[in-house]
């Protein structure tokens, strides 16, 4: 005897196929504590009109409004680094039409006022039916922890998509903070040039290579070496000369020319007064 085979129910289709998420995937450029201008659109592709709920999760990014018809998480404090993210989710009280495309009304996304220059920040967005989420029970996504917001009440408003949407009910957003700077892979060693400052010398003194009285002196390339020996050098005169009080008397070298040059004269005078002699004594004994 043959056992009739037993029943199964018919997988039921997912009631979320008939709803298309758009537009795809954007990237916006944002500034800590001010608005994104996102849109978070749908169209219904079934045959009939639907109500629908807007599921929303963020990373790093606040929400801009606090709509009756929406309840918050509340995971980002305002004075601290984003860290993590918040979730929304949005009951629309209109219809939409099928093949219509919608989107919610109002403000949605916000950068966080301590957000970090150059850092990435992202939204994820999920259309369900409202018969559907209504099905899951008062904690699905958590959303009986979350608390209803106090003002508004944004409506789902007819769009013309900028581009036919595809693929799925969920479409997503990134925002990139503006600016950011890129470190220098290496360190910048700075050098600091030495300067070593000379001493003044004596202007009346003679260059020395005497180690102790400072760099020596080097004559340039330029330079013709004198050709003659350098004078003997004279005995100290006490006293010094010139360069004011400066604790010490200085030796005097060189030629002394003044001395010489006396020598020198009286000398001349002499041989004047032997030739005038001796010119008298020849002159006398010639008379």
């Amino acid at each position: 005897m043959l056992m009739p085979a037993p029943a199964y129910a018919a997988v039921p289709p997912d009631p979320n196929a008939v709803l298309v998420a758009g537009p795809a995937p954007k990237i916006f450029q944002g500034e800590a504590d001010k608005r994104i201008w996102e849109t978070m659109e749908v169209r219904n592709d079934s045959d009939k009109p639907l109500r629908v709920v807007l599921y929303v999760k963020t990373e790093g990014l606040w929400f801009a409004g606090a709509y009756h018809t929406c309840r918050y998480t509340d995971n980002l404090p305002p004075d601290l680094i984003p860290a993590s993210g918040e979730q929304a989710i949005c009951e629309p009280p209109n219809e939409i039409e099928p093949g219509g495309s919608y989107k919610l009304g109002g403000e949605m996304i916000r950068v966080h006022p301590k957000a970090v220059p150059g850092a990435q920040y992202s939204y994820t967005f999920t259309w369900y039916t409202k018969e559907y989420a209504d099905a899951q029970g008062p904690t699905w996504l958590d959303r009986d922890k979350m608390t209803p917001g106090f003002k508004g009440l944004p409506l789902m408003t007819k769009v013309t998509p900028e581009t036919p949407y595809s693929g799925t009910n969920s479409s997503s957003g990134r925002v990139v903070i503006a600016g950011g700077t890129t470190p220098p892979t290496t360190p910048t060693t700075t050098v600091k040039p030495t300067i070593t400052i000379p001493t003044d010398p004596d202007p009346d003194a003679e260059p020395t290579d005497d180690p102790t009285s400072g760099s020596p002196v080097t004559p340039s390339a330029s330079t013709t070496p004198p050709t003659t020996p350098a004078a003997p050098e004279t005995s100290p005169v006490a006293g010094g000369v010139g360069g004011g009080d400066t604790g010490g008397d200085l030796p005097l070298t060189g030629t002394n020319v003044a001395v010489i040059g006396g020598l020198g004269g009286v000398l001349l005078l002499g041989g004047g007064v032997a030739f005038f002699l001796a010119r008298r004594r020849r002159t006398a004994f010639t008379a």
